[in-house]
């Protein structure tokens, strides 16, 4: 069974930019499908590419676990967004991973957020930015989060 997904998804899961994938595209190594989009007022095409084309380039193996996390994630379910950068942390794939928890944590995922503070607090995936893993942890923290909260509350923190 083929898998078609975004090109946004197919950069995320690659750690590279939506260009390159383009590239692979236009020299024939990805396939790519046009699909019809249509809503009212707008009439525009969108470009899939293959998962299968891109196993090579993703830096995890693509279990059918993994694969049906992706295509939810490409759906735009905030979980799977959540699990698939999960996948990555696990694989020490920090930069990919932090990137999921991003575009979850953007969304409302509380532990996407809470993961993402994880990843700015300590540099894992990206520059390390104590303000920003404290924002996202505090957000968390506001929305819920019992392990944020208590994080939150070690580090001096009076909720």
């Amino acid at each position: 069974m083929r898998h078609l997904i975004s090109t946004q998804t197919a950069a995320l899961l690659t750690g590279k930019a939506m260009r390159t994938v383009q590239h692979w595209v236009a020299d024939g190594g990805v396939e790519n499908v046009a699909v019809e989009r249509r809503r009212p007022g707008i009439e525009r095409d969108r470009s899939l590419v293959s998962l299968e084309d891109l196993s090579t380039r993703i830096p995890i193996a693509l279990t059918p676990e993994r694969i049906e996390a992706i295509m939810q994630a490409n759906a735009g379910e905030l979980d799977a967004m959540l699990q698939v950068g999960l996948e990555f942390f696990a694989g020490q794939e920090h930069k990919i991973a932090a990137e999921w928890f991003h575009l979850a944590a953007k969304k409302g995922q509380v532990d996407a957020m809470e993961w993402l503070s994880v990843c700015c607090l300590n540099g894992l995936g990206l520059a390390q930015d104590p303000a920003e893993g404290l924002q996202w942890l505090s957000k968390a923290a506001s929305l819920g989060h019992p392990v944020a909260r208590v994080k939150l509350q070690a580090m001096g923190f009076v909720l």
